[in-house]
Formats: structure tokens, C-alpha cells, sequence
């Protein structure tokens, strides 16, 4: 919980819930709107982070990955952690 929130179990939780994390406000505002981390979610967020949240220090760093089967590995990967 140092450089992100933990990734374990990040499947079908609210954002920005995993304890001990500082999440920036625009995160926080996701997880107050209900906003859950489903497989179509994590997609979105892993195609184009900047797109979801512009001004998200995790936008700045990562710009994204296009490829949607590079995306669909991780994200199954992940339903398994």
C-alpha cells in the first residue's frame, strides 16, 4: 500500500476501500459514488486511466495499455489473487 492499493481482491470491490492507501480525491469520489472494480471497470481503467480520472496522480504515471488482450490476461490474472 506504498506505491498503489493492494490488488488482491480488487474484483468486484468499491474503489478507493482498500485500507491504508491515500487515494487521491477523485478516486475517493468514485468509491463514495459506488463505483466497483469490475471486470468491464478495470478495462476502462486499464485502457486509459486518464480518460477515467484526468487528474489522478496514477494517470500522470501510467498512460495505459491499447491492447485488449494484454488487458483481459491482467484482469483475469487479477480474478485470481
Amino acid at each position: 500500500n506504498t506505491i498503489g492499493p493492494e490488488l488482491n481482491k480488487i474484483v468486484g470491490r468499491k474503489a478507493a476501500s482498500a485500507a491504508g492507501f491515500a487515494y487521491s480525491p477523485g478516486m475517493k469520489k468514485l468509491g463514495d459514488e459506488g463505483y466497483v472494480w469490475t471486470p468491464e471497470n478495470l478495462d476502462k481503467w486499464i485502457a486509459d486511466p486518464k480518460a477515467m480520472l484526468p487528474d489522478s496522480p496514477m494517470s500522470q504515471l501510467f498512460q495505459g495499455i491499447p491492447d485488449a488482450q494484454e488487458r483481459a490476461n491482467i484482469i483475469a490474472y487479477l480474478q485470481t489473487q
